[in-house]
């Protein structure tokens, strides 16, 4: 058992493989959780380290590169143990299981070292946790959780979330659209690949059919991503429609390669790294299993299918298949086409046809407030200790994450602009703000802020419709069909100004502000008690609207207020 205050700072060795590295995310929130003061540093062997960069639970990425050679693999080792030691670390978390993390950690000298004795190297740390069998059983993301809870750390399954930066997603859709990529059309993502062997592959030629199938009968455009290993497998797509297929194989880095799936509407992919990482951007996939076991390696989003047969050798955990490969092909490109079909409409996507994907990629967004709405609204919150969710906050912005819908905050800041907070407190508020919903298995994908007085008459500031507008133009949200969450006058205003729904919740100042309603402002579209109620009342709007029914129907929606159509006077439901 560590007490929190004992570690100032902490060193946290992260798996190898891109997808292990995704599932290790849960772990890294829960040592952000409960060492909140602490310096938190990844430490990676090659690219995979840059996954981390921007997550709100760490504070450094470190990494070293992968060499050949067992003298070069010595020295490397020695050097980066050295720079380790000169950070003064108090406590090491070893998630990787190979001898050579291990080793690495007892070179630096650090006074605790937790991880799993096995491979023989348990003499190395100074905490070595058992592995029974039952642990080796779990869920990848779980065996992780399970080592903190052997420290004593509370350790729950949270969302496995991973953030492009706005640039980087604009530089994605700017790519996109220099290789052909028009955004009247949906955008899929097949990624043919996987590191660990064939076996857990598709035909490639099944990939290509897949291409050719859902760019002629469904209007999709198609971009190939994988590694630069996989670039054997491209010739396989030479018959396909050139004209909406985007090759972008082994021309990415993987934050690259992240952006770029943020971008898609759906991902096809086997049993590998850019797997976990769509699913870790918040987009839908369709995954195909055979040799591995999706109970311990799959998806933990509820927005993936998995796609297998299951045949009496599967799964087998074999790099390669030493009989006729029939866990893999036994699934149909039909089977896949249909899947994914499924996926983009699903994805808050507009009319569709019998056959046909939706002709606009065009999400639907919620943006929320902060302070009253998401938050207690404290007065000009300056200290990440001082922020406090609302309840139910966390989940029902899980419910929105869940019901596929962009969670987008919008928030004037002007105590910036006051003298009263500088930009790094707000950026260390946000980043608790976010660690804080992943305790409830939420996500946020963007906060935009305005910084300005309100007397600078700038762009952004509410119910100006700047800040709407950068999300629009960064996750290509329809207003039309979105909605704006707020306890003041100024978020109804910007609903309206953009076109979106309006909600206000009488928490924070939205029972004051409906009491002062000035008569020549038109009424909200709904009044919640509270964020739950607000969502629930959203969520029954979508229902409806996919059920082909009016938007003025009767829902089974409690604890708020619709507004009459033809009246200004509120309607209990």
């Amino acid at each position: 058992m560590i007490e929190p205050t004992q570690v100032r700072r902490l060193v946290v060795r992260i798996p190898n493989w891109v997808g292990d590295a995704v599932h290790s995310l849960p772990a890294v929130t829960a040592l952000r959780r409960y060492f909140p003061a602490a310096e938190l540093t990844i430490l990676a062997r090659g690219e995979v380290g840059a996954l981390f960069l921007h997550h709100p639970a760490v504070d450094r990425v470190a990494s070293y590169p992968r060499v050949h050679g067992v003298v070069p693999q010595l020295i490397q080792l020695w050097r980066t143990a050295a720079d380790l030691r000169r950070q003064a670390y108090d406590l090491a978390v070893v998630l990787t299981n190979a001898f050579e993390g291990a080793w690495l950690m007892f070179l630096t000298g650090i006074s605790r070292r937790y991880g799993y004795a096995t491979d023989g190297r348990g003499w190395l740390l100074t905490d070595g946790v058992p592995c029974p069998p039952r642990i080796r059983s779990l869920h990848q993301a779980d065996y992780y959780l399970a080592l903190l809870a052997e420290m004593g750390i509370p350790a729950t399954r949270t969302t496995e979330r991973l953030w492009p930066t706005e640039a980087e997603r604009r530089q994605a859709t700017e790519r996109l659209r220099a290789a052909g990529w028009s955004s009247d059309r949906p955008l899929i993502a097949l990624c043919p690949g996987a590191g660990y062997g064939s076996a857990k592959r598709w035909p490639v030629e099944r990939y290509a059919e897949l291409a050719a199938r859902l760019i002629s009968r469904h209007g999709a455009s198609i971009v190939l991503l994988g590694g630069a290993a996989e670039r054997r497998m491209v010739p396989a797509f030479a018959a396909v429609d050139r004209a909406h297929l985007m090759d972008l194989v082994g021309e990415t880095s993987l934050r690259e390669a992240m952006a770029l799936l943020a971008a898609c509407d759906v991902a096809v992919s086997n049993d590998s790294g850019l797997l976990h990482l769509a699913t870790a951007v918040g987009t839908p996939a369709v995954a195909l299993f055979g040799p591995t076991d999706p109970d311990r390696t799959g998806p933990t989003t509820a927005r993936a299918t998995i796609l297998r047969q299951r045949v009496l050798c599967s799964p087998c955990e074999l790099r390669e298949c030493p009989i006729d490969h029939r866990c893999m092909e036994r699934i149909s490109v039909a089977q896949v086409s249909d899947a994914a079909v499924e996926m983009v409409m699903g994805h808050g996507q507009s009319a569709t046809t019998r056959d046909g994907v939706a002709p606009s990629t065009q999400t639907v967004a919620v943006f929320l407030d902060r302070d009253g709405t998401l938050n207690r609204d404290v007065g000009y919150l300056s200290d990440p200790d001082q922020l406090e969710l609302c309840p139910g906050a966390g989940a029902a912005v899980r419910s929105l994450n869940e019901a596929g819908l962009r969670v987008i905050v919008v928030t004037n800041q002007s105590g910036v602009a006051r003298g009263l907070i500088a930009h790094d407190q707000l950026e260390a508020i946000h980043r608790r703000l976010a660690v804080d919903l992943h305790e409830s298995g939420a996500t946020l994908d963007a906060i935009y802020y305005c910084p300005h007085h309100p007397d600078a008459q700038c762009r952004c500031r509410k119910p100006q419709a700047g800040l709407i507008e950068q999300a629009v133009g960064a996750y290509s949200v329809d207003p039309s069909r979105s909605y704006v969450i707020g306890d003041k006058l100024a978020d109804v205003q910007l609903a309206r100004r953009v076109g979106a729904a309006s909600v206000l919740v009488r928490t924070g100042h939205g029972t004051r502000t409906l009491e002062a309603w000035p008569g020549d402002q038109p009424r909200p579209d709904y009044i919640a008690d509270d964020l739950p109620s607000a969502v629930r009342w959203i969520l029954g709007m979508i229902d409806a609207r996919h059920a082909g029914q009016e938007a003025r129907c009767e829902l089974p929606v409690g604890g708020g207020h619709r507004e009459r159509p033809d009246s200004g006077e509120a309607e209990a439901t």
